[in-house]
């Protein structure tokens, strides 16, 4: 019959860490000791086991990774803005400007167009000066060229350009012959007749920009309808029958700019072809079958 070894044996237990704030259990192994007692104490002490609770992971390296903080909104939508505005502009093509010649009519759709482009836009002014010479052309820019090396040339080249072309009574004059003043349109020339209708529009809006539509007086819209083809003028006069019944003695310069947008939008109306509206006079040469 074989006895105990004399003096305390070690064994390694196997213990298990609880660690309750990670829901994790931590496997180690915790020594016993063991003294000199019989074979059923031996047996109990190395059945137990050593549970240890654990309110911290101190013991455990861990890896802890930062919480991600929330974009804004607003942040989002600015950067995705600003992206898209740059993927627009890149797809655009050039600006192609409409280039002022001098003309006084088209003077202050000039004026507008450079103040909205380039005068409101933070440019130095050397900046601008160059593109003042891009909207120019013909008279207007050899008016003002010289004023690129000059020091506050931007301002003074603005100031010839409004006393050359931009005076109110040149810019009347200009546009009361624009309408007047021409030959007749041809009784087929819708697209003419368009042109004009779209001419007088513009013409109208810069007279009352102005505050000058009087100067637009019977005489001079007696003229514009002369420019008219005569089937055009025949209908005008059914028109002024119309103005009478409603109580209106002579029509205004409104009324025949409307009458002139009605008949170009009814002549070039798409659901007649080019060649539908062509009148052509019948070949009395052609000889008949019977002949």
């Amino acid at each position: 019959m074989s006895s105990l070894p004399v003096g305390p044996a070690m064994f390694s237990v196997l213990s298990y860490t609880a660690d309750f704030s990670s829901a994790r259990v931590v496997h180690h192994y915790d020594p016993v000791v063991l003294l000199h007692h019989s074979a059923p104490s031996f047996s109990a002490a190395a059945s137990s086991y050593n549970y240890t609770s654990v309110s911290s992971v101190t013991d455990v390296p861990q890896c802890i990774l930062p919480t991600p903080q929330p974009v804004g909104g607003n942040l989002l939508a600015m950067i995705a803005a600003t992206m898209e505005k740059m993927n627009a502009d890149h797809g655009l093509p050039a600006l192609q400007v409409v280039k002022f010649d001098g003309s006084p009519e088209n003077y202050l759709m000039f004026r507008e167009r450079f103040r909205q482009m380039v005068e409101s836009k933070a440019l130095d002014e050397p900046t601008k000066m160059a593109r003042l010479l891009q909207f120019l052309d013909g008279p207007a820019l050899l008016a003002v060229q010289t004023y690129e090396s000059v020091p506050g040339g931007l301002a003074k080249a603005l100031q010839v350009l409004q006393d050359h072309f931009g005076q109110p009574f040149k810019i009347v004059r200009a546009c009361v012959d624009t309408l007047v003043k021409g030959p007749v349109i041809a009784p087929q020339d819708k697209k003419g007749l368009q042109r004009y209708a779209d001419r007088a529009q513009v013409m109208y809006d810069t007279l009352e920009a102005t505050n000058c539509l009087g100067k637009m007086n019977t005489d001079n819209l007696e003229k514009m309808i002369l420019r008219l083809p005569k089937w055009a003028q025949a209908k005008f006069r059914e028109h002024l029958k119309k103005l009478e019944h409603e109580g209106r003695i002579m029509p205004t310069f409104k009324d025949v700019v409307n009458f002139l947008n009605n008949r170009a939008n009814v002549a070039n109306h798409p659901f007649f072809s080019s060649s539908s509206t062509e009148t052509k006079p019948p070949d009395s040469k052609r000889p008949h079958a019977n002949d």
